[in-house]
């Protein structure tokens, strides 16, 4: 997870520039690495919704997004509504170590905005289901 005072930071400056509603949300193991990281404290002083992006809440109901005509590699993503719901959407890049790249920056920053069983990988030869490993990565929205 990107450090709290990081978010800490951004989410003011979103702030400072008029934001009417922040919501911090990251693809999470459990609610407990939210408040071992702070952000449980962040979002009470910040008045921020937090949202688990591994879970439909506040929804109750994941959607689909289309990619498009043109797809590549994936048809179409499965997530949590609120992030096309925002009017304003950052992702922040974390300095990461990786085995091939040496470090992620934000080469993976969003790979957790969709639930890892709902990733949908089609290929020329067969159609199958696609376990993408969920990065820990931070959306601030103003929503």
């Amino acid at each position: 997870m990107t450090h709290a005072t990081v978010v800490r930071a951004l989410a003011e400056a979103v702030m400072d520039a008029g934001a009417g509603k922040l919501t911090i949300a990251e693809s999470i193991w459990d609610w407990a690495s939210y408040e071992d990281w702070g952000y449980v404290q962040l979002a009470r002083d910040l008045n921020a919704t937090l949202i688990d992006l591994n879970s439909d809440q506040p929804y109750g109901t994941y959607i689909a997004q289309m990619v498009g005509e043109d797809w590549y590699t994936y048809e179409w993503f499965t997530f949590n509504p609120v992030l096309v719901e925002a009017d304003v959407f950052m992702s922040a890049a974390k300095l990461k170590c990786h085995q091939l790249a040496g470090i992620t920056l934000s080469m993976k920053n969003l790979v957790g905005r969709s639930r890892s069983d709902f990733t949908n990988l089609t290929t020329m030869a067969t159609a199958r289901r696609c376990t993408v490993p969920a990065t820990r990565t931070v959306f601030v929205c103003r929503a």
